[in-house]
């Protein structure tokens, strides 16, 4: 089954830097790869979080999984919180740092996802397969508070939308030990089907009967770039992810191969770990060549004055020979 998708991660309109992350591509044989990430904490913690989740999860997936993909998917997760709670408790400015995490693997005509907090992911279907013609399900449960009161059945959906903690999360990515990962699959993709993947800026914005709209349309990238932009046109306070895989080619202006993800730039912060190491690397490289210069000559300077008789010597043996001694 071939796959098309597109993916874009936008700051918003009122954040100056993005917290979100993304993967979209092939990870291994012909299994496909989608994550959206959406980083907490404050400062830049929250991209650090957010990047180091997605690129330790993709890193994960390319290494090989096995045959239980969920429980596979489940642990890497799991690793990764441990990760990021040692991550937190070796630097301050990073203490507390968190993310949501929401990942779906499509292989062959199986699919599969691992999610914890409040990023969703939809599953839009247009085949008429099973009498499901034009509907949409999320797929992934939200791990707030209000996620909780509407699964309970204490408030409804128009409740929940408008409810003032909507964003209040009882567990992501990173702050504690002991996270209960939804993982499940594998569930059949289906010709006609589409997916997505998205942060809490766009369904904060936008009801899910107006996301729905969008996925009717065909091109991936059509859906997402007017996904975003109808959220912009809102508040958009928060920093807006999305992602949208289609098991059909997406109309005319789309190519006729997957569309690879749109890059997202790697965290300043990061990338000022990154430097700074190379950075040591570097120093201790070169320190490794002056100390072994410094060996050769020494070693050279020893070897030549080997078999050397001193001055003193040789000015005493004159003398005694002159004497006739």
């Amino acid at each position: 089954m071939q796959l098309y998708y597109y993916s874009l991660s936008d700051v918003g309109n009122v954040r100056s830097h993005n917290e979100d992350f993304l993967f979209s591509g092939r990870v291994k044989g012909d299994g496909y790869l989608f994550i959206v990430a959406d980083g907490m904490g404050g400062h830049s913690s929250g991209e650090v979080a957010s990047y180091k989740a997605v690129a330790g999860f993709v890193k994960a997936m390319r290494k090989g999984i096995g045959k239980n993909v969920p429980e596979a998917m489940r642990r890497i997760i799991l690793t990764i919180n441990d990760d990021l709670i040692h991550e937190g408790k070796r630097s301050a400015k990073d203490k507390g740092m968190g993310t949501t995490l929401s990942a779906l693997y499509i292989k062959g005509d199986k699919g599969y996802f691992a999610h914890v907090g409040d990023s969703r992911i939809y599953r839009y279907s247009n085949s008429g397969d099973g009498g499901d013609k034009g509907t949409m399900v999320q797929l992934t449960e939200d791990h707030s508070l209000v996620g909780r009161l509407l699964k309970d059945g204490f408030i409804n959906a128009e409740e929940a939308q408008n409810h003032p903690k909507r964003n209040v999360l009882y567990q992501s990515v990173g702050l504690k030990k002991g996270i209960e990962v939804q993982a499940m699959g594998p569930f059949i993709v289906r010709d006609g089907q589409k997916f997505l993947l998205c942060s809490d800026g766009l369904n904060t914005e936008l009801r899910d009967s107006e996301i729905k709209e969008f996925l009717a349309l065909k091109s991936p990238r059509r859906i997402v770039e007017g996904l975003i932009t109808e959220a912009k046109q809102r508040i958009a306070s928060d920093n807006i992810t999305v992602i949208a895989v289609s098991t059909e080619i997406g109309g005319t202006d789309e190519m006729t191969r997957p569309v690879d993800t749109v890059k997202v730039p790697v965290p300043t912060k990061v990338k000022m770990k990154l430097k700074r190491k190379r950075k040591r690397v570097l120093v201790l490289i070169l320190l490794g060549i002056v100390l072994a210069l410094l060996a050769a000559m020494v070693y050279l300077l020893v070897k030549n004055t080997q078999g050397v008789t001193p001055p003193d010597t040789i000015d005493q043996r004159s003398k005694s020979e002159a004497s006739g001694q």
